[in-house]
């Protein structure tokens, strides 16, 4: 049974991981060709697509490499210990409160004033 279970998240962890890529590419292929899209020029376009693709990969890379050596580099992404849908769930939540934490110190940026010019 355990390595029935193994195997099905090696298999989950798979197709997160196709999954992120297949997202990763679309929105390069639409980055190349599609202009600067909703960002203000081409360049931030770029910028802010590795900087999804750097988050999104660490996170596909720890489950996708935590599935082959039996080993997470957080307790919380542990599918071993908290099986495959609750590690999700923790890495999701985790995700959430640092973009809330983000709008907050955007918030807070547009009420402290203006650094003056140099």
């Amino acid at each position: 049974m355990k390595n029935m279970n193994v195997a099905l998240a090696r298999l989950l962890h798979g197709v997160v991981a196709l999954a992120a890529l297949s997202g990763i590419g679309l929105e390069l292929a639409a980055a190349i060709t599609g202009g600067a899209g909703a960002a203000p020029t081409h360049l931030e376009r770029f910028v802010r697509l590795f900087s999804y693709f750097t988050i999104d990969a660490n996170i596909v890379y720890a489950f996708a490499r935590g599935a082959f050596v039996s080993w997470y580099p957080y307790p919380f992404m542990d599918v071993g210990a908290l099986g495959f849908g609750r590690a999700v769930l923790n890495s999701v939540v985790v995700a959430v409160i640092f973009l809330v934490m983000a709008f907050g110190l955007r918030l807070l940026e547009k009420q402290l004033p203006s650094a003056p010019a140099a």
